[in-house]
């Protein structure tokens, strides 16, 4: 320790020397500090490629999606539409159906024979 003053310090008194070269471990240690950030710069740079991709298919499935959604929609409105219609013909069948009644065999045979009868009434 070497004084100035009232502090005491650890730097040497002459500030006017030089230091010598680095020592080749400190080096070493430089390069490889350097190909560490070279490596960790190449993985951002790879990822970066990544999320641009990721985000590019995102697209593309939001686009694929709203197009499945319109073509739900158009298929829910024409399904409607002919589920209305069918709807509206049995309605318009079945009132049909009650306005003219079909005899039955059994009321037709009766009618007949009711009918028969009365003719052979009516020649005696």
């Amino acid at each position: 320790m070497f004084s100035r003053g009232p502090v005491q310090t650890v730097l040497h008194p002459n500030k006017r020397q030089r230091t010598g070269r680095l020592c080749g471990s400190f080096e070493d240690e430089i390069e490889k500090l350097h190909a560490e950030a070279s490596d960790e710069q190449r993985i951002a740079n790879d990822l970066k490629k990544n999320k641009r991709e990721a985000e590019v298919k995102l697209e593309e499935l939001d686009k694929y999606m709203s197009s499945i959604k319109r073509q739900c929609v158009n298929a829910s409105k024409s399904f409607t539409s002919k589920k209305l219609a069918l709807e509206e013909e049995m309605h318009l069948h079945s009132a049909e159906n009650n306005a003219t009644p079909l005899s039955s065999v059994d009321e037709l045979v009766e009618e007949i024979s009711v009918c028969s009868l009365s003719s052979i009434s009516f020649f005696n």
